[in-house]
């Protein structure tokens, strides 16, 4: 049996905070594209549509920019269709989730069988996402904090999709937004919680590829991701918030 040295893990505090942010923000723009579905007399595809990629790709780009503030004292790279990969069950997960959500009467075990796709989605993202990182060495879990991840993406995305059931026929936005910072707190804690439960380890006869301090991935993948995310999030809740005000300017007219 080989030996293995175990790697200290290191993150950069600003882009762990950016990966939050960016989770709170899709959190934010899903719910307002929620509550449009909801005021909606018909149902509509294409919204259904933007807040599941919204809400998915929210979720992987935080996970990218929280990889981007990670690092060993080795270089790692990533495997890029891997990393595209992650984002299918994201998307798909939020789509079947939202899609159960408004198409039928919501129960308690509807909303809970409705949680558990969105949680393994979520689940998937993040450890498909993990699987694309190379270095020369092994990747591992610890039992524990691996099912607490679980647990915490599916109790996440349960109480996600019961605050949007009841926030969906509200139309005031300071009341989503601190609904949104909670929900982008806890996506980002099942994050970070995956990545306690990972460890990185080294065979011993690699030591010499050993760098003296934090390497950074040279691919910028979090940093691309959370650009093209994040902008697109930003449009989107400009674009929302100006709707918004037309919406309510209209109703005052009419009365």
């Amino acid at each position: 049996m080989q030996e293995l040295i175990l790697l200290t893990k290191y993150y950069d505090p600003l882009l762990v905070i950016a990966s939050i942010i960016v989770a709170c923000a899709g959190s934010y723009a899903s719910l307002e594209m929620n509550q449009r579905l909801a005021r909606n007399n018909e149902f509509k595809w294409s919204i259904l549509l933007i807040a599941s990629c919204t809400m998915g790709l929210s979720i992987w780009a935080m996970h990218f920019i929280g990889m981007a503030s990670f690092s060993i004292p080795i270089e790692i790279t990533y495997h890029w269709g891997l990393t595209f990969l992650s984002i299918v069950p994201a998307i798909f997960s939020a789509f079947i989730a939202f899609f159960t959500l408004y198409r039928f009467k919501p129960k308690p075990l509807l909303l809970l069988i409705a949680g558990l796709v969105m949680g393994g989605g979520i689940t998937s993202m993040h450890y498909i996402g993990m699987s694309a990182i190379q270095f020369p060495g092994i990747l591992s879990y610890r039992d524990m904090p691996l099912l607490l991840s679980i647990v915490i993406a599916v109790a996440v995305s349960f109480v996600a999709l019961y605050l949007f059931r009841v926030l969906q026929k509200i139309n005031t936005g300071w009341v989503t937004v601190p609904v949104a910072i909670v929900m982008g707190l806890a996506i980002s804690g099942m994050h970070y919680t995956g990545m306690v439960a990972s460890e990185f380890c080294l065979p011993i006869a690699n030591q010499d590829l050993l760098g003296s301090s934090p390497v950074r991935s040279r691919e910028f993948l979090g940093t691309i991701s959370g650009v093209i995310v994040g902008a697109a999030i930003i449009v989107l809740i400009v674009y929302l918030q100006s709707e918004r005000r037309f919406f309510n300017g209209y109703c005052t007219e009419m009365d």
